[in-house]
């Protein structure tokens, strides 16, 4: 069972605590066996977990529609489902990152199983005049998807970057390297041409960005000159925060740095789990704090942080609630990020995986299987935080 935090302390201190927890419910899920009835229930929780982000990610900016009504108007759209392909392709990043445990058969046959495709296939639909609310609902919608799919492609192609680096240390003559990689690269797929020059990956781009943001703000960028997908004209402030946002000047080259700084956190985080709450409140915040675009810098910066997320083994898009109570924590939580404390933000995060998982851990119990915590494995047991 989940283990509960120390009593009588204020839930923006309890970091250290959801961490643990976080790590250990990802950790266990990696584990459990693909073909098992806990896969289907996760798998079906994700496609509603898609609705929530959307509604409650609207519901903290006063946006879109009710739960209801959001729910309704998402059901006109295409099963949309990349459970499947995320829990496949998570796995071959789990085994190149523990090169030791590696098995290059396994991995091939789990690419060519799999398949790779690099082509955006976002399903969409279009939709007659509708009111500002169903389109930021709608249009947020099809941005959480093109998220997934960079996500997901990002995925796959740091699986292939990896393995390339562990082929090339096995051979040092380069020849014999390469020889060996483009063999490699037919055993795991003869239909598509895949370049064997493969470079290390970036998740977090501006293009990336900028896609995202055209996608969820098309149209609905009020009082603005400036189109969807490009950086603000003009300067703005957050109501209510103590903070000097950046000049329209300043805006590219603090991109720039931000994306790099991203990617490398990102890395660096994937070798070591005890860092990725923390790392990915950080890539979402700092992208807040930029604020690059005129509307929508919240939403966009929460499509982030579920790319990161699902990235770092969470298997579906992870929401922060837009209630009352959650709405105060989350504001209180970047007014301590504004003051370089990000430890709230990172809680706050790690607490709504946690739930998230103990969600699915509930209709598991009433079906007499066993916990996802089931499967954490007994040696990395630790005492109690």
């Amino acid at each position: 069972m989940g283990r509960k935090p120390a009593k009588n302390v204020p839930w923006y201190k309890q970091f250290r605590h959801w961490n643990n927890e976080s790590q250990r419910y990802i950790a266990a899920y990696k584990r459990i066996p693909k073909d098992s009835a806990l896969q289907a229930e996760i798998r079906g929780y994700g496609k509603l977990c898609s609705m929530r982000l959307v509604f409650e990610s609207n519901l903290l900016e006063n946006a879109g529609l009710s739960e209801g009504e959001t729910r309704k108007v998402l059901e006109d759209f295409p099963e949309v489902n990349r459970y499947d392909a995320f829990h496949k392709v998570g796995s071959l990043l789990e085994s190149v990152l523990n090169p030791r445990q590696i098995s290059f058969e396994q991995v091939s046959h789990a690419f060519k199983e799999q398949g790779i495709s690099f082509d955006k296939s976002t399903p969409r639909l279009i939709f007659g005049k509708k009111s500002r609310q169903t389109l930021e609902v709608i249009q947020h919608y099809q941005a959480l998807l093109l998220a997934e799919e960079f996500t997901l492609s990002f995925n796959m192609q740091l699986t292939l970057y990896y393995l390339s680096q562990i082929i090339r240390k096995q051979f040092p003559d380069r020849s014999d390297a390469e020889q060996k990689w483009r063999e490699y690269l037919r055993l795991i797929n003869e239909k598509e041409n895949i370049s064997s020059d493969i470079t290390d990956p970036l998740l977090i781009t501006e293009e990336v960005i900028r896609n995202v943001h055209k996608e969820i703000g098309e149209g609905l960028l009020k009082d603005s000159q400036v189109p969807a997908g490009e950086y603000r004209d003009d300067v703005r402030h957050i109501t209510g925060a103590e903070i000097v946002l950046p000049s329209p000047e300043l805006i590219p080259s603090a991109m720039t740095a931000y994306t790099k700084r991203s990617n490398a956190s990102l890395k660096d985080a994937l070798v070591a789990p005890e860092k990725r709450m923390l790392t990915a409140a950080k890539i979402s915040y700092e992208f807040a704090r930029i604020h690059p675009f005129p509307d929508f810098n919240g939403r966009v910066s929460r499509l982030i942080l579920m790319m990161i997320l699902r990235t770092f083994g969470v298997p579906f898009p992870v929401t922060l609630k837009g209630n009352k109570k959650h709405k105060k924590w989350y504001n209180d939580a970047l007014k301590r990020a504004n003051k370089d404390d990000l430890f709230a933000y990172a809680t706050l995060i790690a607490m709504r995986v946690v739930e998230s998982f103990q969600e699915v851990d509930e209709n598991i119990k009433k079906a007499g299987l066993p916990s996802i915590l089931s499967f954490y494995p007994k040696d990395q047991e630790t005492p109690s935080s």
